[in-house]
């Protein structure tokens, strides 16, 4: 039980040094001047990462669409496409079609958002 007073009193005390502002003296004027660049700068790396994910989602659609494709030059293959294996099969097949309608929506949406210009914030 003492065990557990010290840690209720010690905690505080932690959290305190922890949440207490540091002894660098700021100036309002330098941080309200430094906020235009670094809206800028967040706004560049932003862009970038859009870019970035923009071209990875893209290539894991044509990637998916390739396996898809297989799937379906597979089914065809198929002598007697009227079993259940086959039935869930040609369901897989369009659960994944509708999962790359989603995923290019997605990109199309993406890349329209990252390549309008960004509209000023008042």
């Amino acid at each position: 039980m003492h065990q557990v007073g010290r840690l209720l009193v010690s905690l505080p005390l932690w959290l305190l040094l922890l949440l207490w502002p540091s002894g660098q003296a700021r100036t309002p004027g330098a941080a309200a001047s430094a906020a235009p660049r670094i809206a800028q700068e967040n706004t560049t790396r932003a862009d970038q990462t859009n870019s970035a994910e923009i071209a990875e989602l893209k290539t894991d659609i044509r990637n998916m669409q390739s396996v898809v494709n297989q799937m379906q030059a597979n089914f065809a293959l198929v002598g007697n496409p009227t079993t259940p294996v086959n039935h869930i099969l040609e369901l897989n097949i369009d659960m994944w079609r509708m999962v790359l309608d989603q995923m290019q929506r997605r990109a199309k949406l993406l890349e329209e958002k990252n390549s309008s210009p960004s509209k000023p914030q008042k």
